[in-house]
């Protein structure tokens, strides 16, 4: 469906000289990028309307997206499937969200969350570079970018603890190990399951 729709709109373009025919094919794929992208928010926001955390949902969608675009990870092969996984990863980070609060330590869980999820996207950073040390990309020059981004988000965590205990670093903290999980689920099924197949 995506597809098909992401087609008729490279096709209006075309039509109206937007585009030429050549470049069909790039402004349909443009066109599905950003009909997915609007799909995946829509849906992230009605989940966390659902379970009355519409801020949290948003800093959750804001940080998974905004470190995973550095750090890279699992790439679905179809758009079906990415917004399905992301679907998961959302209500169940607002599950444990919720459940968490209700306990009473959130503040804290965040913390030990986010510092987890930084060891681990530093490790497979890391891994990657030294796996790839002959072939130095710009693709690992983000990553190492990712790093800094995902220290800096552990920061906040901290901040949120002891001075502004708002329970949103719990959110952050939650899209950080969101990221990392992707990005060992992309090494693992990289290295591992396609014997070191394509980039993911």
């Amino acid at each position: 469906m995506i597809h098909s729709l992401a087609n008729r709109m490279a096709s209006i373009f075309v039509l109206y000289g937007e585009s030429s025919e050549e470049n069909a094919d790039i402004y349909a794929y443009a066109c599905e990028a950003v009909i997915a992208f609007l799909i995946n928010l829509l849906l992230g926001l009605i989940v966390a309307l659902v379970f009355g955390r519409f801020f949290e949902g948003i800093v959750f969608i804001l940080g998974f997206w905004l470190l995973r675009r550095y750090t890279g990870g699992y790439h679905a092969k179809t758009h079906f499937n990415c917004i399905l996984a992301f679907s998961c990863i959302l209500v169940s980070a607002m599950l444990f969200l919720s459940v968490a609060t209700w306990l009473g330590f959130a503040e804290y869980l965040a913390v030990v969350v986010a510092g987890l999820a930084l060891v681990g996207i530093i490790s497979i950073a890391v891994k990657e570079r030294v796996m790839r040390l002959s072939d130095v990309t710009s693709n690992l020059e983000v990553k190492l970018q990712g790093i800094w981004l995902a220290f800096g988000m552990f920061l906040f965590c901290i901040v949120d603890l002891y001075i502004i205990s708002s329970q949103i670093g719990l959110s952050v903290a939650l899209s950080m190990f969101s990221v990392f999980g992707s990005m060992a689920y992309a090494m693992v099924y990289k290295h591992f399951l396609t014997g070191g197949g394509e980039e993911l």
